[in-house]
């Protein structure tokens, strides 16, 4: 049997989850303590239980591949994209999509912007002000590796109680992550940081020989399962969709939902029972939660000059 769409969330998202009828009615509430979440868990989960609601505790909404570091064991695969196979959405489709999963799902606790370099995006600041104007639409985070300063003009963009910058800290090549933080500060804009410079490694795309139960137990124990949006297609894991974008991993029509392919209703139907799936096949190319080596963070495989003028091209 499948896990349940509650079951199928991760730890993080389950502790968004608690806050989500709080952050429905009172986004300013939304910063409170673990002590006080615990005090909101039993009409959260009354919330999260109903056959005709679906809110999504949390989702990435990807808007290019291109960055400016070129990371040897990035899990989301960027280090793959060769210059030719870039990809940037535009504004329009970014928007025209946010706006169609929004049609087709109830709430977005937690909506995150990354790439590659989500900065590198000259309407990144319109688009930050749009998902910040989504009534369906609670936290707004953009995730940056700390390589360039915002402008003035995302500055004041995320100048808003509900936005935040999640700074990516890489150690030496996230080089200007001080200066972003003193901008934030005298700003008054929302930040995070994490302060460990390691990863784990997720191991390269070759397919290994797991069975179909080891999959199914990598996926319950895996703690890299993120929701995202990439183009049109939601998938529950960003290993998964570069990795199909990429041509690296088969395509697998039931492990993501094209969010234009049905009405909303039956889109609806269809993201919920990809939530409740037990495994996907992108679990083959992985390695298990506990053969990830613990690794430095941010390692390069080219000088930052060299995987900049790769990345821009």
């Amino acid at each position: 049997m499948p896990v349940s769409y509650k079951k199928s969330m991760t730890p993080q998202e389950r502790f968004t989850a608690i806050a989500t009828l709080l952050a429905r009615t009172d986004l300013k509430r939304f910063d409170i303590n673990p002590e006080q979440l615990i005090s909101y868990a039993t009409p959260a989960e009354r919330l999260l239980e109903k056959d005709n609601l679906l809110i999504l505790p949390y989702m990435e909404q990807m808007l290019t591949s291109r960055c400016t570091l070129r990371c040897r064991h990035c899990a989301n695969l960027m280090q793959y994209y060769r210059p030719d196979q870039q990809r940037t959405w535009t504004f329009e489709e970014c928007t025209r999509n946010l706006e169609r999963l929004l049609d087709c799902v109830d709430y977005i606790v937690w909506f995150r912007l990354l790439g590659g370099e989500p900065l590198l995006i000259p309407w990144l600041p319109d688009f930050v002000r749009f998902a910040l104007s989504q009534s369906k639409i609670g936290r707004v985070e953009v995730v940056t590796n700390g390589t360039i300063i915002p402008s003035v003009e995302l500055q004041s963009a995320m100048r808003n109680p509900r936005a935040a910058f999640d700074l990516s800290n890489y150690g030496p090549v996230s080089r200007k992550i001080p200066e972003i933080i003193n901008m934030a500060q005298a700003q008054h804009i929302r930040y995070s940081i994490n302060p460990s410079y390691t990863w784990e490694d997720m191991g390269d795309t070759t397919r290994r020989d797991y069975s179909e139960e080891r999959v199914r137990q990598i996926y319950a124990t895996c703690d890299n399962i993120c929701k995202n949006l990439v183009g049109t297609e939601v998938h529950v894991c960003p290993r998964s969709s570069n990795g199909m974008l990429l041509g690296l991993i088969p395509r697998c029509p039931h492990d993501y939902v094209d969010i234009w392919e049905n009405e909303p209703d039956t889109v609806k139907y269809k993201l919920r029972k990809l939530f409740n799936r037990s495994s996907i096949q992108a679990c083959y190319y992985c390695n298990a939660p506990e053969c990830r080596a613990s690794i430095p963070a941010g390692e390069q495989m080219a000088s930052s000059r060299q995987s900049t003028e790769i990345s821009f091209l």
